[in-house]
């Protein structure tokens, strides 16, 4: 929920306690039934083990005025911003099946782009996935100011290029 909660409201909230554990538990089942889903699940054997968040850029206020991920031109995406896969599931290919996923459902949908802002190798974050993860998916990085993260992209036009 991190994305999706704007930076005033952010920093009351953490003052407040009500931005952490039950409150954003409370804010993601709201957005829950609004109908819309909030991402993509992975399952294992039924069991559910991995979270990728998916949704229009514009429902993530916090990212739409990140300094270091701005806008890199005027185009509709679809923000790929959070993961999370279950500690005893990590280091079995379960990122990259959500990325694919994903991928999927953009295409599916007629979403034209998606976007991601993945943790560099050697960065220790996971809860925006790694840059390969990306790149094995047909992902390319389209802005990089050096700093933490970068901006990758999909687009669905491409993936069809490339399936010929």
């Amino acid at each position: 929920m991190y994305w999706r909660v704007d930076r005033k409201e952010l920093w009351v909230g953490w003052r407040g306690g009500n931005v952490r554990g039950g409150g954003n538990r409370a804010r993601l089942e709201d957005l829950v039934r609004t109908g819309e889903p909030p991402g993509l699940i992975a399952y294992v054997d039924g069991q559910a083990v991995g979270w990728l968040a998916l949704a229009p850029r514009e429902a993530y206020p916090r990212l739409d005025r990140h300094r270091a991920l701005p806008r890199v031109d005027d185009r509709e995406v679809w923000s790929i911003s959070c993961f999370y896969i279950h500690w005893a599931n990590r280091a079995q290919g379960i990122g990259e099946a959500l990325v694919l996923g994903a991928c999927d459902y953009a295409a599916e949908r007629g979403i034209e782009v998606l976007e991601a802002y993945p943790s560099r190798p050697g960065d220790d974050d996971p809860f925006t996935g790694f840059e390969p993860m990306f790149a094995a998916n047909g992902f390319e990085k389209v802005f990089d100011d050096g700093g933490r993260r970068a901006i990758w992209r999909w687009s669905r036009a491409g993936r069809a290029r490339n399936r010929l």
